[in-house]
């Protein structure tokens, strides 16, 4: 298999050292970096060429940001009082959890799953624990794809869907089927990997080859340095 430009860790280095980096910023730089870091993410190629769940947790963060704006700048006394220091405390939550996304979008469409699977073997972490790693990100996109299936049979089945209200009560009527069709899914790809060798005695290999590199070790000291003086400069 073709060995990638730069080992996996070394992704994960760098979006570690983002997250610290916009965390260490005010807000106007905050914004700035969290920003451009979506744009970029979001226009890389993607690794992995199946549905990603990048899209999913822009959402959540969008949504989150909208309510962390309402609990921390807006207030009700007798009227209606925006707060501009609730303001600022709002935009560093929601812009520390954008560089959380970004990261997650870095690596997730920079590195494919054979190279995190690869680098986590030759960590030697146990195989029950990067399963239930994988299983993870699998269940994230999952859970949208199914919401939209029983949402659609619902509504096959005559349920009404249109208004605010009918379709609060749609959704909280599907949860129940989700994390129990959910469950099922774990249940029966855990029993496929264990007829497969997962709890087998012995060292599990991999064919996918990563190598560490010079490149990568330059990389390493020059995420480190940059984050380093960036938040030297801004302290």
């Amino acid at each position: 298999m073709q060995v990638s430009i730069l080992h996996p860790m070394t992704r994960l280095l760098i979006a570690l050292c983002f997250i610290v980096l916009v965390f260490g910023l005010s807000v106007g730089y905050q914004a700035i970096a969290v920003f451009s870091g979506v744009i970029i993410a979001w226009g890389l190629v993607r690794a992995i060429p199946s549905r990603d769940p990048g899209r999913i947790f822009l959402r959540l963060w969008l949504t989150a940001g909208f309510f962390l704006m309402i609990i921390h700048s807006v207030s009700f006394n007798d009227s209606f009082v925006f707060n501009q220091n609730g303001l600022q405390v709002a935009g560093r939550s929601f812009f520390k959890i954008g560089s959380l996304v970004v990261a997650f979008l870095w690596v997730i469409r920079t590195t494919k799953v054979e190279e995190l699977y690869a680098m986590l073997l030759d960590l030697r972490l146990p195989v029950s624990v990067i399963y239930v790693l994988f299983q993870a990100i699998y269940l994230i996109p999952r859970f949208g794809d199914r919401a939209r299936e029983i949402l659609i049979a619902q509504q096959a089945r005559g349920f009404v869907l249109k208004g605010i209200r009918n379709r609060l009560r749609a959704l909280i009527l599907i949860f129940a089927p989700l994390f129990s069709t959910a469950i099922y899914e774990l249940e029966e790809n855990a029993a496929s990997i264990s007829a497969r060798g997962l709890h087998a005695l012995g060292r599990k290999t991999h064919l996918c080859k990563i190598k560490f590199t010079a490149l990568d070790a330059m990389l390493f000291v020059a995420s480190i340095v940059v984050t380093s003086v960036f938040l030297a400069m801004a302290n």
